[in-house]
C-alpha cells in the first residue's frame, strides 16, 4: 500500500520536504496559505493535490503530514492533525514553548500516532561522533559545546 504524505508549508523548509517527498513517491498534497504560489505547484506536481487551509487536508485521506510552516503556528496545526489521528514531523522548533510540546507529545500518545520533530543533524556523521566520544568519556566532562553548520 502506498503511503501518502502532506506537506503544510512550501516555503523554504518545506520545499525540501516537498521535492523529498516526491522523490521518494509520497508526496500527495502541498499546504500554502500563498494561493499564487498553488498553480506553480499544481504545474510541477500534477498528481498532487493542493490545498490554501490545512484543516481542508486534514480531511483528506493522507497517511502523514509534515508541518514546515513558522514556529508560532506549529502547535495549534500539529494539534489538529493530531486529534485528526494522523502522524505528523513538525519542523524545529516542535514549538516555542515547552508545555505546548508536553501537550503534543501526550495527544500523540493517546491518539496513537507517531509525533516528530525535525532534527537533521542527529544522524550526522560527527555529531554522532562526538556522542560515542562522550558516551565513552573519551573528552572528560562536558561543559559546553558550540557548533557552526557550514556549507
Amino acid at each position: 500500500m502506498d503511503k501518502k504524505i502532506c506537506v503544510i508549508g512550501a516555503g523554504r523548509w518545506g520545499k525540501n520536504h516537498i521535492k523529498t517527498f516526491h522523490e521518494l513517491g509520497c508526496l500527495g498534497g502541498i499546504v500554502d496559505n500563498n494561493e499564487d504560489a498553488l498553480p506553480g505547484f499544481q504545474k510541477q506536481y500534477p498528481e498532487v493535490t493542493t490545498f490554501s487551509d490545512f484543516r481542508d487536508a486534514v480531511k483528506d485521506s493522507f497517511d502523514a503530514f509534515t508541518v514546515a510552516t513558522p514556529a508560532e503556528t506549529h502547535f495549534e496545526i500539529a494539534k489538529v492533525i493530531l486529534n485528526h489521528e494522523k502522524h505528523v514531523l513538525v519542523e524545529k522548533p516542535i514549538t516555542l514553548k515547552a508545555k505546548e510540546a508536553r501537550l503534543l507529545k501526550e495527544l500523540a500518545e493517546e491518539k496513537g500516532v507517531n509525533l516528530m520533530v525535525g532534527h537533521l543533524l542527529l544522524f550526522h556523521p560527527a555529531i554522532r561522533k562526538i556522542k560515542a566520544l562522550i558516551e565513552a568519556g573519551k573528552i572528560g566532562k562536558l561543559e559546553y559545546i558550540y557548533s557552526n553548520r557550514l556549507n
